[in-house]
């Protein structure tokens, strides 16, 4: 589902009228606060299969730091992969990465990775060591979840089930029952369509945390 019907599947239950964008009225942008408030409970709940995703980078001869583009900052790493040697990187600590960097630099394929600092668009950046001595491909096979929606045209990785529950359950809780539906009830339904869709999930991706080059 997009953005926009999300939040005229909650308005709906509301009784209130559809709309077009979600910026057409004050009630509108609050229900698309909730489904945005919603959807981020959602993908933090559980890693989703549906947010795997590898982002690649090739290394340039004698440079450490690389941009991880499209990470965002709420990524979970699985692994990552040099594909050029068929090897795996293993995490370093921030202080001796920076210290093999500053006291001890060596060059050659990348066999370590510490996340240091980020992009202004919230994006990570990488060091590798030993520093690129040369062209190689490494994948950072992640989970990403996606960032809020704003736009209305946006259409949603996660299970959309719980995402309308969820935010229908906290506009409940903002303005008082509805029509004899309590928050409490609604919290409910929202709780136990999550737990079904995350054990549909774990069913369905067995062997998920497992890559191959």
């Amino acid at each position: 589902m997009t953005h926009i019907e999300l939040i005229n599947a909650v308005l709906r239950r509301l009784r209130e009228s559809e709309v077009v964008t979600p910026s057409e009225n004050s009630y509108a942008k609050l229900i698309g606060d909730f489904v945005n408030e919603t959807k981020r409970e959602v993908e933090d709940s559980w890693n989703w299969n549906v947010n795997m995703t590898t982002i690649q980078i090739n290394t340039e001869d004698g440079v450490a730091r690389y941009e991880v583009t499209d990470s965002g900052n709420r990524y979970v790493v699985i692994n990552i992969q040099d594909e050029t040697n068929n090897g795996t990187l293993s995490r370093e600590t921030h202080q001796a990465m920076t210290n093999n960097l500053l006291f001890n630099p060596a060059y050659g394929y990348p066999s370590s990775y510490d996340f240091n600092d980020k992009t202004s668009s919230g994006d990570t950046y990488v060091d590798l060591y030993p520093i690129p001595n040369g062209v190689y491909t490494i994948n950072f096979n992640m989970y990403v979840p996606q960032p809020n929606f704003s736009t209305g045209n946006e259409l949603l990785e996660v299970p959309s089930w719980p995402v309308i529950l969820g935010a229908y359950a906290k506009a409940i809780a903002e303005r008082g029952e509805d029509q004899g539906r309590t928050h409490g009830e609604v919290t409910k339904a929202y709780t136990d369509a999550l737990s079904d869709a995350i054990a549909l999930d774990n069913a369905n991706t067995l062997g998920e945390d497992i890559w191959y080059v």
